[in-house]
């Protein structure tokens, strides 16, 4: 953790020292939480897409080309770009 000198004006002019996270900190942390965002969205919709299509009949499926041992793949293929923007 880095420190910055800085006089508050009820001080008297007597500097205080008060803690600064360091930019490259703070980016990592916005990093980390769009990636933990983006793979939640991602999960959600994997799931959500999966359930859809398990509850459409065998001759709807056939119609869209899709085998219902296929589904998870169909649908992580789907939503592999969700939430990476």
């Amino acid at each position: 953790m880095a420190y910055q000198k800085h006089s508050f004006p009820a001080d008297n002019g007597t500097a205080s020292y008060v803690a600064v996270a360091p930019r490259f900190q703070v980016a990592s942390v916005v990093e980390a939480v769009h990636r933990f965002v983006g793979t939640a969205m991602r999960k959600y919709a994997f799931h959500k897409t999966v359930a859809e299509l398990s509850e459409l009949d065998n001759h709807i499926l056939k119609d869209i080309g899709v085998d219902r041992g296929n589904i998870p793949w169909v649908a992580q293929q789907a939503v592999k770009n969700v939430g990476k923007n």
